[in-house]
């Protein structure tokens, strides 16, 4: 009986974190919108501060600069767009905010394959997963 009074006197839990395949399904939308960038529904993919980032220069800030980014491909040469393949690691900072680590792949004539370091900070706001923060490396690094 005391054990009871005591647990319904203990704070209530914290709300439970939002299972990463929510987190994945954004970057299958982002794969998505990287494939066919004149998609419509594009721009609710990004939160209205985002940026995006390759090595340490920042190229844009907000929805329609990073959409501009991808729609007019300046972020990589070959034909076929890359393809962010393999998610290292999803980590989950607090109920809104997660950081995924992956590696986008790209295929190509020129380079037979090219990998690169991806980080995409995603944030929840209104109910819905965006991305904050998208960030391209040079290249992955050899070793463990």
């Amino acid at each position: 009986m005391v054990f009871f009074a005591v647990a319904a006197a203990l704070p209530a839990q914290p709300r439970r974190v939002s299972e990463p395949s929510e987190v994945t399904a954004v970057i299958r939308s982002l794969n998505a919108l990287i494939a066919d960038p004149n998609l419509q529904a594009s721009a609710e993919l990004f939160g209205s501060e985002a940026d995006i980032w390759v090595n340490e220069c920042r190229l844009g800030v907000g929805p329609a600069e990073i959409l501009e980014l991808l729609k007019t491909r300046k972020l990589w040469t070959e034909g076929t767009p890359p393809k962010i393949q393999q998610t290292q690691r999803t980590r989950l900072l607090g109920a809104e905010v997660a950081i995924v680590d992956a590696i986008q792949v790209q295929y190509g004539s020129i380079v037979v394959k090219s990998e690169t370091v991806v980080t995409v900070i995603v944030r929840k706001l209104n109910g819905n997963w965006r991305i904050e923060s998208l960030r391209f490396g040079m290249s992955t690094c050899s070793g463990g």
